[in-house]
C-alpha cells in the first residue's frame, strides 16, 4: 500500500511540474482586433502598428491598429522606448471600459 502511495505521489509531482512548465509557456492564439468583441475576459495576442502613446501618473494608454480596427492598451507597468509607427505584439487580457473594448497589457514586445 505504501509503495502505491509513493508511485502516486511521485506522478502528481511529474503532473504539477509539468502544469507549471505549461503555463509558464503558453502563447494564445493571434487574434484580428476586430474580432475581440467575442474575447471578452480571456487573454490575447494581436500584433500592430502603434499609432498613438499617452503616459499618466498610473499607465500608459496606448493605440494599436492593425489591417482590421484599433484598440486601446492599458499597461500598468512602466513603458518605455515606443514610438509612433513602431510594430507591437501584445499579449493580454480584453477588457471593457466605458462601453469600449480595451485591452489590459501583460506583456508588450516591439517587433
Amino acid at each position: 500500500m505504501k509503495k502505491l502511495l509513493s508511485i502516486a505521489l511521485i506522478w502528481v509531482l511529474v503532473g504539477l511540474i509539468i502544469l507549471i512548465y505549461l503555463s509558464q509557456s503558453y502563447v494564445p492564439p493571434h487574434t484580428k482586433i476586430i474580432l475581440l468583441q467575442d474575447k471578452l475576459g480571456k487573454t490575447v495576442e494581436v500584433t500592430g502598428e502603434l499609432t498613438r502613446v499617452s503616459p499618466t501618473e498610473k499607465a500608459t494608454f496606448l493605440t494599436l491598429k492593425d489591417s482590421t480596427a484599433s484598440i486601446t492598451v492599458v499597461a500598468f507597468e512602466e513603458v518605455t522606448g515606443l514610438e509612433k509607427g513602431d510594430l507591437l505584439r501584445v499579449i493580454g487580457t480584453v477588457e471593457i471600459y466605458k462601453n469600449k473594448l480595451e485591452i489590459i497589457a501583460k506583456e508588450i514586445k516591439r517587433l
